[in-house]
């Protein structure tokens, strides 16, 4: 797969889970008082268009695999992909805004992908663009 392939596959992924992660957020929370969160699966981070096994039993103690959950995820992925509950303080109202983000991360000619869609109540959904990380040389 090529590097635009990759990305692609990996929005539009995050792009069809949105409708179908904030009802399941939205239930998680009220009942937990925090967002669930999924482990990143492919655990070892794809490489240069090489796709992976994915493991929908994966869970974060005491929380539910992502099946479990009631996500489904692709059988093989080219990115890896993970859920992760965000957690900011805004010191002067002594508020506490808690939001979630689903991600999608690969490697490609040794250089680090990675894109972010957080979910908060404010905002909405806000995509970021792609993140890159350049080797360390």
């Amino acid at each position: 797969m090529t590097i635009q392939e990759i990305k692609d596959s990996a929005e539009a992924f995050i792009a069809g889970k949105k409708s179908v992660i904030l009802p399941l957020q939205q239930a998680w929370i009220g009942t937990h008082d925090k967002f669930w969160q999924g482990l990143r699966t492919p655990t070892i981070l794809p490489q240069d268009g090489a796709e992976l096994p994915t493991d929908q039993t994966l869970a974060r103690y005491p929380m539910p695999s992502w099946f479990a959950f009631g996500l489904t995820l692709p059988s093989i992925s080219p990115y890896s992909i993970s859920c992760d509950e965000i957690v900011s303080h805004d010191c002067d109202d002594d508020c506490r805004q808690v939001s979630f983000s689903l991600a999608t991360r690969f490697v490609y000619d040794d250089t680090l992908y990675a894109k972010w869609s957080n979910w908060c109540e404010e905002s909405g959904w806000v995509d970021h663009p792609w993140d890159v990380q350049e080797p360390i040389e």
